[in-house]
């Protein structure tokens, strides 16, 4: 790389000699940033003149870039509008320019404006490369990187009467937050360990690390040598190798500087790294402290005396159904979504050409990714691994577009691994022949468009359907050995995910008071949409958004990178403090089954969580907290059915019916409710005794100007 100085005021020589033949045959970049001195070094910089931010168009090296089509579609309605845009030839390069420049005084001053340029690229989603020594490509010149299609470097956009200031409104907003604690590391230049044995087997074994190592992290903001070297470092801190072994270690890196790392550039990683590590166990130990603290107070207050009663369940927990409506649901999945996570990126990008239900985005999300994980993830679980396989069904009214919500992770995993989809088989003899050892399908996504379907067969008890007892066995990844007509078949351990959907009504028409104590619904999620939110009478072709290969990629990239037993040390005694509490608050009668393996649930929803945010090789407390708040959702979308549908008579559904109407209405009289209802004076006479006894109403008479008094029903003041 040969480098050429010029002082700012030989602006004039250097057009000149950029026309020279030389500089049409290499790639030819500037400093954005002026030095104080002949070095490239971001310490050099002391003043600063605009922002900028580098776009990649897709191309054959970036097929899954965003095409120049759409960056200028961006481009032309961004705000604020850029001074000055440069088409690179794989892209663009944009510049804000500054009213007046910006000068550097101090390490501080660096990361307040790097953060301007994190901000930009975030919003823009562009190169991670923000550092204020950036060198960024000349008009004028030749992009050579494609030997075979060498592209003009041109000016698109010329407009430097566009300026803005720092303290004004329009950059405001782009403004990110940067860290720079250091902890101090000494380092000979000329020291020279050797690489202990045990990283070798950490690097077989750890598939991230190897992925550092071997330069192949996608997931990385800075995907550049020092990048790789800082990522390698933060990995490596847990593991305490020395300041001379992690030497060794960066500089043999095949992603890294590697040997031509300088002391002092080693020094200030791993410097870097290990105060990273150091404020991350402080953090970690006082919140464990707190845990601790709280879990010691709930111990030392007296036991509430709590008469426990068996609930039936066609009169389950009326007050927890009280308020339950579309807007509490919408509360609580909103806070079990990740703001910057896989999860939110497919929520925000589906929301704009469907108008299925925010929930099932969502659930298709986490279904999506819990089968590209199959059994490629895991954690030891009593005396066996568990996978994170989830079961969801979409239950709302027709129209709700509940096919939609299932079809986009089809779509998805059809892209990813075709593999994946499994037959859509309903008989228990086609899914034992599918899943057996021989065909080796042991993970994938099994797709019931009508669960309606598989409810009647089991009402009606038609062998032919698959029982519950055989989707249990599949849930629990239990190896099963079966003999069938065609011989005898094996099923290895599984780990099959699946969607499907009905309308609340089919699914009370089919359910019984015996299904819901079952095994096979604790294991179920149901996932209610009782509101709509938007209609689309014509949605877009959900194929044909762009920017479905950037989820593509990203399932991609978790397929290969996230791999093995996941560690749940970090959120042991917070898990352990939170089943606690979760069991001593549950009241029995409602969705036992489900609660009896709530903490099944909770790891397996919080391996999905890891995979859509970090991909770490351990469960985090983040993780694991956001897999809490999904919980709290399942529970309150299962209560409206559950309260008010399952397994009921038409006779107790009447019941139910006129007591929410009481309710709502605080008192009414007798009279009205049998006109409102069409009841005649015996089925009034029963209803009315089935209330008294169930608490939920008094009796009052009321005296009227003509004939006998009239009894009013209100609502009970006591329940």
């Amino acid at each position: 790389i040969k480098q050429f100085w010029y002082e700012t005021s030989e602006v004039n020589r250097l057009l000149f000699e950029l026309k020279k033949p030389y500089f049409q045959r290499v790639n030819t970049y500037f400093g954005v940033c002026p030095r104080t001195i002949e070095k490239g070094k971001e310490e050099n910089v002391k003043q600063l003149n605009c922002l900028w931010v580098d776009l990649d168009c897709a191309w054959e090296q970036k097929p899954d870039d965003p095409t120049r089509e759409e960056r200028i579609k961006t481009l032309e309605s961004f705000q604020p509008k850029p001074s000055i845009v440069i088409d690179s030839g794989h892209g663009f390069q944009v510049y804000w320019l500054f009213d007046k420049p910006e000068d550097i005084d101090s390490p501080k001053d660096i990361l307040r404006l790097k953060g301007y340029n994190r901000g930009l690229a975030e919003e823009l989603k562009g190169d991670k490369g923000i550092d204020l020594c950036r060198v960024l490509r000349v008009p004028g010149t030749k992009n050579l990187k494609d030997p075979k299609n060498i592209l003009a470097v041109t000016i698109s956009k010329f407009e430097p009467q566009i300026r803005y200031s720092l303290k004004g409104q329009f950059l405001a907003r782009f403004k990110r937050a940067m860290s720079n604690e250091i902890e101090r590391v000494e380092i000979d230049q000329d020291i020279a360990g050797n690489i202990p044995d045990r990283f070798w087997k950490i690097l077989d074994e750890n598939t991230k690390i190897k992925a550092t190592w071997k330069g192949k992290r996608k997931d990385l903001k800075d995907e550049t040598r020092s990048g790789y070297d800082m990522a390698l470092s933060n990995l490596l801190m847990p593991f305490g190798f020395t300041d001379s072994e992690l030497v060794s270690i960066l500089r043999e890196s095949e992603s890294g500087k590697g040997r031509e790392a300088k002391a002092q550039y080693l020094a200030m990683t791993i410097g870097k790294a290990k105060a990273a590590w150091e404020k991350q166990k402080r953090e970690t130990e006082k919140r464990l402290e707190d845990d601790k603290e709280r879990f010691l107070s709930l111990e030392e207050k007296p036991p509430r005396k709590k008469e426990k009663k068996k609930v039936s369940p066609q009169v389950v927990s009326e007050d927890k159904m009280e308020g339950i409506d579309q807007d509490k649901l919408d509360k609580l999945l909103k806070e079990a979504i990740p703001e910057k996570s896989f999860l939110r990126d497919y929520i925000d990008m589906f929301s704009e050409v469907t108008d299925t239900p925010e929930a099932f985005l969502f659930w298709g999300a986490m279904v999506t990714l819990s089968t590209i994980l199959g059994k490629r993830v895991w954690v030891p679980w009593e005396a066996r691994k568990l996978y994170s396989n989830i079961w969801c069904v979409f239950l709302a009214p027709s129209g709700f577009r509940k096919g939609t919500g299932i079809d986009i992770p089809t779509l998805l995993l059809k892209r990813v691994d075709e593999t994946l989809l499994l037959p859509q088989v309903g008989s228990e003899e086609g899914l034992t022949k599918t899943l057996d050892s021989h065909e080796g399908r042991d993970t994938g996504f099994v797709r019931w468009q009508e669960f309606s379907k598989i409810l009647r067969s089991w009402s009606n008890k038609q062998s032919w359907q698959a029982s519950q007892e055989f989707w249990i066995d599949l849930w629990d990844s239990k190896p099963l050995r079966k003999k069938l007509s065609g011989g005898e078949f094996k099923i290895p351990t599984t780990s099959i995910s699946f969607l499907s959907a009905c309308t609340p009504k089919s699914f009370s028409t089919f359910f019984s008071p015996e299904d819901l104590e079952g095994g096979f619904f604790g294991r179920v999620y149901l996932i209610t949409s009782l509101r709509k939110r938007k209609y689309f009478p014509i949605p877009p072709s959900i194929d044909r958004k762009g920017d479905v290969n950037e989820l593509v990629k990203e399932l991609h990239e978790t397929k290969e990178y996230f791999t093995g037993e996941l560690s749940y040390k970090r959120i042991e005694d917070s898990f352990n403090h939170w089943a606690k509490e979760t069991q001593a608050n549950h009241e029995e009668g409602f969705l036992d089954s489900f609660y009896s393996r709530i903490e099944t649930h909770a790891m397996k929803l919080a391996m999905i969580y890891e995979a859509g945010l970090t991909r770490k090789a351990e469960i985090r407390e983040e993780s694991f907290n956001y897999a809490t708040k999904a919980l709290d959702f399942l529970i309150a979308s299962a209560q409206p059915l559950v309260s008010e549908e399952i397994g009921l008579s038409e006779g107790e559904k009447r019941i139910n019916h006129i007591a929410k109407w009481v309710q709502e209405k605080r008192e009414a009289p007798r009279s009205t409710i049998m006109q409102t209802f069409h009841i005649n004076a015996w089925e009034m006479d029963n209803i009315e005794k089935t209330l008294q006894q169930r608490e939920l109403i008094e009796i009052r008479e009321k005296s009227g100007t003509r004939g006998p008094a009239k009894k009013i029903f209100v609502w009970s003041k006591n329940y």
